[in-house]
């Protein structure tokens, strides 16, 4: 009975054993995958970080230049509003008066019109 029951335990440490194996066997398998994984995304990111360097610079270069672009926009505003605010001075002032010359001109020549046409009637 001694013999048997240290044959089952042989046999069960035998399984035992055997299952190990296969486990450490897949294991090996998956650790081989993941390092070839990895080993991928390594050679493709070290271009990508050298592309991305030269495309912030080409960008830095485009901000630049868009910033002289805006700068020069706002230098033609200001002037354009300048200009404005000169004919404003110049061209509207000089209207709002001569309008109010107008008014008065032709408010004074019906007053004159009117005592004139009075008189008229009156002298008839």
């Amino acid at each position: 009975m001694k013999d048997v029951a240290i044959l089952i335990v042989a046999g069960a440490w035998a399984l035992l054993v055997v299952f190990l194996a296969v486990v450490l066997i897949q294991l090996a398998r998956l650790l081989g995958s993941v390092k070839q994984m990895v080993d991928g995304v390594s050679s493709e990111t070290v271009p990508l970080i050298g592309n991305l360097g030269m495309t912030v610079s080409t960008v830095n270069a485009e901000l630049e230049r868009a910033d002289a672009i805006v700068s020069s926009v706002q230098n033609v505003a200001q002037n354009a509003s300048d200009l404005s605010s000169v004919f404003r001075a110049t061209v509207a002032g000089p209207l709002v008066k001569m309008a109010a010359f107008g008014y008065g001109l032709r408010r004074g020549a019906k007053k004159v019109a009117g005592r004139a046409g009075r008189k008229g009637k009156q002298g008839k």
